[in-house]
């Protein structure tokens, strides 16, 4: 079974964790929270000209790495090694597009540059999916899962800014048919996103009317009358022998 499909990739369990990660650090630079995050060395003092953001960060690369070992197959140990490649990319895009008061410092220290001595994500990647895309047999799934996850994340490269007029949105529609070997439908519409919503509808719908008005409008009548008509004869009844003592009063007068 297909390790992405079923959520048991490590590789991608790992690149989750760490855009976790990301994500707070970036909320926290842009709401200048740093002083949560100044770095201390083994004395407990503030290391001098370090950024806080980028110190977790990096960290975070390292204990992941950590983490990952030997995990076996040549697939993973490749897939590992471009995983923290994107992380890099990710965490530099993220912390030169946001605005915060690292983001030029930032600059003139990359973590790309930390790890692969390079500054060329942007344009790396890009290749890298373009010549996976070129030679699909012997493509790693696991690879393309990872590719595919950092362009739905909003990974833009060498497009931030300019109009990619749809090279985007076209490699994640291609990568997720290496992944699972169909193109996704639901984009186009012709498939629902959530098929069990519609399992109980019905497949014919019939012609329901109203009901007709006037048979309610006569039923109310007829009850009107016979309520007025009984109503007449009990009060007809029941006044019968206070009529007729009225009438003889007045037949004396």
């Amino acid at each position: 079974m297909n390790v992405v499909l079923t959520g048991h990739s490590f590789v991608l369990n790992q690149f989750r964790e760490f855009y976790r990660e990301l994500v707070s650090l970036k909320r926290q630079a842009m709401q200048g929270r740093l002083e949560e995050l100044v770095p201390l060395d083994n004395t407990g003092k503030v290391v001098e000209q370090a950024n806080p953001i980028w110190i977790r960060v990096v960290a975070k690369m390292q204990d992941l790495a950590r983490q990952a070992g030997h995990q076996g197959s040549p697939c993973t140990a490749e897939s590992y090694k471009e995983a923290q490649y994107v992380m890099a990319a990710m965490a530099d895009e993220t912390f030169l597009h946001v605005d915060w008061s690292g983001r030029e410092w930032w600059r003139g220290n990359l973590v790309e540059t930390k790890f692969f001595q390079s500054h060329i994500a942007g344009e790396r990647i890009f290749q890298r999916i373009g010549k996976m895309l070129e030679n699909r047999e012997s493509v790693c799934v696991e690879l393309a899962a990872l590719y595919l996850l950092s362009l739905s994340l909003g990974f833009q490269g060498k497009f931030r800014g300019e109009v990619d007029q749809g090279a985007i949105a076209r490699m994640r529609r291609e990568l997720f048919h290496v992944i699972a070997h169909r193109y996704p439908d639901f984009l186009q519409g012709s498939t629902p996103m959530f098929p069990e919503s519609y399992a109980h509808t019905l497949d014919q719908s019939a012609l329901m009317k109203l009901p007709d008005p006037r048979k309610w409008l006569w039923g109310v009548g007829a009850c009107l009358a016979g309520y007025v008509l009984v109503a007449h004869v009990l009060w007809t009844y029941l006044t019968e022998d206070v009529t007729t003592l009225v009438n003889s009063i007045l037949s004396l007068g």
